[in-house]
Parts: structure tokens; C-alpha cells; sequence
């Protein structure tokens, strides 16, 4: 009875290991997620501010807040 007993001792502590594999492994995933979502937010940021710039430096705007637009400058 007791061979039983320690069979399943192993298959338990074997399940609980896989299990405990899996949940680091989701957790893992979900960081590196956040970690890339994190990374593509602050890259889309930068190229917002260089196009904002490259406007800037030809002297287009489109009446973005802050700046004169063409039909303003042209009026005054």
C-alpha cells in the first residue's frame, strides 16, 4: 500500500511542478508583453514629435493648436 501511496506523491509533486512551469511561464509572457506594448507606445511618441517637427521646420502646421495655420498667416 505504501508503494501506492509514494506513486502518487510523485505524480502529484510532478503535476504540481508543470503546473507551477505554466503559471510562471503566462506570467513571463505577460510581462514581456507589457514591456513591448510599453516600448512601441514611447516609439510611436517619437515619431509623432519628428513629424511635428519636420511640419515645424517647413513651415506647415495645418492649424494644430499653439501655431498659426497658412490661411492665418496669409490674413494677417
Amino acid at each position: 500500500m505504501s508503494e501506492l501511496a509514494d506513486k502518487v506523491w510523485v505524480l502529484a509533486v510532478i503535476f504540481g511542478g508543470v503546473g507551477m512551469l505554466g503559471v510562471m511561464h503566462c506570467m513571463a509572457s505577460g510581462l514581456r508583453n507589457d514591456h513591448k506594448a510599453h516600448d512601441l507606445k514611447v516609439r510611436v511618441n517619437e515619431l509623432r514629435n519628428m513629424q511635428l517637427q519636420r511640419l515645424r521646420d517647413r513651415g506647415t502646421t495645418f492649424g494644430l493648436p499653439g501655431n498659426k495655420s497658412h490661411a492665418a498667416k496669409k490674413a494677417a
